[in-house]
């Protein structure tokens, strides 16, 4: 799965300084100052039905508070990075929250749950859109994500011949664009964007060939922990 470490960080400090100004009239404000409260003292277990029952009524706060909850498998709740194909449609309704409210991190959650049909049905136009929506926001999964998208129309494997592998281009528009969204992944500190770029590099896909450059973004991959560019590297040694 992937990392969310620096904007998790960005929301729980945000969350950790907001003051308790809003003023929702549907909401039970003993409730949310309650549920707050708990998950500052990361209380989560006594902050999750709070915080849920806020959220409901539309505290937006409380719904950023359990999006965190969700990513990081807080107060009993499994990771969302370990589902694979287990309903946890209670998740949808509070990121759809964080995320309309601007919380990349939701947006580009919502998009992984699309594509593996978690919690709601597989939905490919929804996956985009909501990926779409955590990579404007900064969200470096979601721009990666879309880069696979792009790059996996752009090229084909038709041969490989020599211990080499020979690509074929399929839809050369669609190279740039995926060359565009692993540079912003790679950039926002992913390291799988940056071996992806490395990648197209590489093939000379949608940018000038250059093993030069790939070989400097698959050793900044591989430095940054992705076991994919390490193994590029050397199998770029081993062609010399």
């Amino acid at each position: 799965m992937y990392r969310t470490t620096a904007a998790l960080l960005s929301l729980s400090v945000f969350l950790m300084t907001a003051t308790a100004q809003n003023q929702s009239p549907s909401m039970d404000q003993q409730t949310y100052q309650q549920g707050r409260t708990s998950f500052n003292q990361k209380k989560f277990v006594e902050a999750r039905p709070l915080l849920s029952k806020a959220c409901a009524s539309g505290e937006w706060d409380a719904c950023d508070m359990l999006t965190i909850m969700y990513v990081a498998g807080l107060g009993g709740l499994p990771r969302l990075s370990s589902m694979v194909g287990p309903p946890f449609s209670s998740a949808v309704p509070v990121f759809e929250r964080a995320c309309e409210r601007g919380e990349a991190v939701a947006c580009s959650h919502l998009g992984y749950m699309y594509e593996n049909s978690i919690g709601v049905p597989e939905n490919h136009a929804n996956e985009q859109a909501f990926y779409s929506k955590g990579c404007n926001g900064g969200e470096a999964f979601a721009c990666d994500e879309l880069g696979i998208e792009h790059d996996v129309r752009c090229q084909v494997v038709v041969s490989v011949a020599g211990g080499g592998t020979v690509w074929q281009t399929k839809s050369a528009s669609d190279c740039p664009v995926a060359v565009s969204l692993y540079a912003k992944s790679c950039d926002l500190g992913l390291a799988k964007g940056c071996q992806h770029l490395g990648s197209m590099y590489h093939r000379g896909a949608g940018v000038a060939q250059d093993d030069v450059r790939a070989k400097a973004l698959f050793r900044k991959a591989c430095s940054a922990g992705a076991a994919g560019a390490c193994r590029e590297l050397e199998t770029m040694h081993r062609a010399r």
